[in-house]
């Protein structure tokens, strides 16, 4: 699979990331591990898939996902599926966990491109490990003829006092110089204003995608905007689309399961609608 898979016509990634499905558990209440709640959350990220899946060039999932729910995935859209392990147990800001019995080659049977969350800072102890991993998937990718997504994070130690919004700017840049050519397409997030995205831009030879996560809609609209104008080639999104009060109480009906279905088939597929709008539209008049 490769990166055209995963574009729309007008060459914009737009990825709706099912591996944050957890965040939408938490919102509404669900235990993941309880039968029940996990039986609704199934049931949820069916009908997302169903009815919004058709408006994206992309799905991210994870290993942990329900693979039946891919039959409902529209044949038109592209598959990204994560390497890596999510457990809250795991330390997010450690060496990436990958599954038992899932890897690369699992990935390409399945007809996907292989994304990897990394939190990094470049001053930490795993630093250089951190790096060979990124490198060594990356060489992996191209031997067996897939392409890669790095969703990069970039942190600072808890009780930093390097933690002012230009040390996290600076730390992203570094790590974007010390990782962006160890994959193909790299997720950032915002975190900053217009010029620190076409910073971004100019710094890198690795196409970037505007990674939205922890925030709600209206700021998500906003930042794409500005990420896609200073040079962004796309979004990889999901909290945002299923982020917000009004989503938390038509979601927390778990009987109603007739109103939250017409919920993600009008209110939540309009939104992944709009900001697929958005991105395309923006994108077509900056290249024109």
């Amino acid at each position: 699979m490769r990166l055209q898979n995963i574009k729309n016509t007008a060459g914009v990634f737009s990825l709706l990331d099912f591996s944050r499905i957890a965040t939408l558990a938490e919102s509404i209440g669900l235990d993941i591990d309880h039968l029940d709640h996990k039986d609704v959350l199934n049931f949820i990220s069916e009908k997302i898939m169903e009815y919004v899946s058709p408006e994206v060039s992309g799905v991210i999932i994870d290993p942990d996902f329900d693979f039946s729910n891919l039959i409902k995935k529209s044949s038109s859209t592209g598959l990204v599926m994560s390497l890596e392990k999510k457990r809250d147990s795991l330390d997010p800001f450690g060496m990436p966990t990958i599954a038992d019995g899932w890897g690369i080659e699992q990935i390409r049977n399945n007809y996907g491109l292989v994304k990897l969350e990394l939190f990094y800072n470049p001053q930490e102890a795993e630093a250089l490990k951190k790096k060979q991993f990124v490198s060594e998937v990356h060489d992996y990718c191209k031997y067996i003829g897939i392409d890669f997504l790095l969703e990069l994070m970039v942190y600072h130690p808890g009780g930093s006092k390097e933690t002012t919004k230009e040390a996290m700017l600076e730390t992203q840049l570094q790590a974007i110089s010390e990782l962006s050519r160890s994959c193909d397409l790299i997720g950032l997030e915002l975190l900053g204003d217009s010029l620190s995205a076409v910073t971004i831009t100019a710094a890198l030879d690795t196409p970037w995608i505007y990674n939205a996560r922890e925030i709600g809609y209206e700021e998500f609209k906003n930042n794409l905007r500005i990420c896609v104008e200073s040079g962004a080639k796309g979004f990889m999104t999901g909290d945002p689309i299923w982020f917000g009060e009004d989503v938390k109480k038509v979601l927390s009906s778990y009987q109603d399961r007739d109103k939250i279905e017409e919920y993600i088939k009008t209110d939540i597929r309009d939104k992944v609608i709009e900001v697929n709008r958005i991105a395309s539209e923006i994108s077509s008049n900056t290249e024109s």
